[in-house]
């Protein structure tokens, strides 16, 4: 029963109702029962069975096929829209990955980012994990959080303070990971060895450092 789905321009875009609803498929669902800003949580099996017109409409082929490119979580809803064959909204952070379903060669993302918190007990507080990955490597800081992990827009001192703490002493811990000849058959066999501290790594990391700095996206007011 999907009368829940018949909103506005989507579902009159559709046509076809249910069926197409359901015909469109998008599983995502995390590679292990835990989460963390590690590759064994925060890569994502994304499996994509459109319905027979999208899979017409935009080329794509019948016998199925595996993308390596980047992609993120909130890629789905405009990918969603394009198929659906709406415009997509400017505003979205996302960015559609239907591109890729027609074209081998197209590039997708060359960063993606995840964030998730924890408790330090070296420093009896709450710190919050910044992740980016790359084709090659995934970077990660460890920053202090002075809000609550479980509910933090609700429970923070100020709303500054829920926003990421650049700042030289919020910094409480760095990692870095060579996911190079990652053959993607045991993800977690490419992050045992942290590679942040190690001289032949500081360029590697003061990059990856400016990066994530610059690209982080902001909540809007």
């Amino acid at each position: 029963h999907c009368d829940w789905f018949k909103h506005g321009a989507i579902y009159s875009s559709l046509l076809s109702g249910c069926y197409v609803f359901y015909a469109l498929i998008i599983i995502g669902f995390p590679s292990t029962w835990y989460a963390d800003n590690y590759e064994d949580s925060t890569r994502i099996p994304l499996l994509l069975k459109p319905a027979n017109a999208h899979r017409t409409r935009w080329g794509i082929s019948a016998t199925g096929k595996e993308i390596g490119q980047l992609v993120e979580e909130i890629d789905i809803f405009p990918s969603l829209i394009e198929l659906a064959g709406l415009t997509i909204p400017p505003d979205l952070q996302g960015t559609s990955w239907v591109p890729l379903l027609t074209d081998e060669s197209a590039p997708g993302k060359s960063i993606v980012f995840s964030q998730y918190p924890h408790y330090s007990d070296a420093h009896k507080h709450s710190v919050m994990g910044y992740s980016m990955r790359t084709a090659q490597w995934r970077y990660t800081e460890w920053r202090q959080f002075n809000c609550s992990t479980m509910n933090p827009m609700s429970n923070c001192p100020t709303n500054t303070d829920a926003l990421p703490q650049w700042g030289d002493s919020e910094l409480w811990g760095v990692e870095l990971y060579d996911h190079t000849g990652d053959p993607s058959s045991s993800w977690g066999d490419y992050e045992n060895v942290n590679l942040a501290y190690d001289q032949d790594h500081a360029d590697t990391v003061k990059q990856l450092h400016e990066t994530l700095h610059s690209s982080w996206v902001l909540p809007q007011a």
